[in-house]
């Protein structure tokens, strides 16, 4: 843990990749995860759709790009909405360092489709995915604890409705 703090206090924020992450809620008030597939950095690990801005991209097209080429999914435009929410997020060792914007979005549909990935020889970047509803199985995923907080805040509104 010492060589990460210490990588951190020198990286420099500006080689941050920002990035968008969406919680895509379902007509039915679920929420969609994914698993990141082997041979990717995190492998096995429980995601929220989303990935980095490309050059000449806003944050919002970053976010409606990266869900449908993720998951095949449309998203309802009236209903994204920022969460206000930045997190960074390290892997210094995999070169990963990211600024995550998080998202609220209405999909207009549940029928996922995990699209190959260019970039993994035709392999969908995700192995898997599932909506959720449930806050108690949160704890029990393997996923970042960012993205845990972010999802029981998320469910508990969804749930109060």
């Amino acid at each position: 843990m010492k060589c990460i703090t210490e990588f951190l206090q020198h990286f420099n924020e500006s080689k941050r990749r920002i990035s968008a992450k969406g919680i895509i809620i379902s007509p039915e008030n679920k929420i969609l995860i994914l698993r990141i597939q082997t041979g990717c950095h995190a492998e096995g690990v429980w995601d929220l759709p989303g990935g980095g801005i490309e050059d000449n991209e806003t944050i919002l097209d970053c976010l409606k790009r990266e869900i449908k080429e993720e998951t095949n999914l449309d998203l309802d435009p009236k209903t994204i909405k920022s969460i206000n929410k930045k997190e960074n997020f390290d892997i210094p060792e995999d070169g990963v360092h990211a600024r995550w914007n998080y998202y609220r979005a209405r999909s207009t549909n549940t029928s996922v489709y995990l699209n190959p990935a260019k970039w993994l020889n035709g392999q969908p970047e995700h192995s898997e995915y599932k909506w959720i509803d449930n806050i108690d199985e949160i704890d029990k995923l393997d996923m970042c604890d960012q993205h845990k907080k972010i999802l029981k805040s998320e469910l508990s509104k969804l749930n109060k409705k």
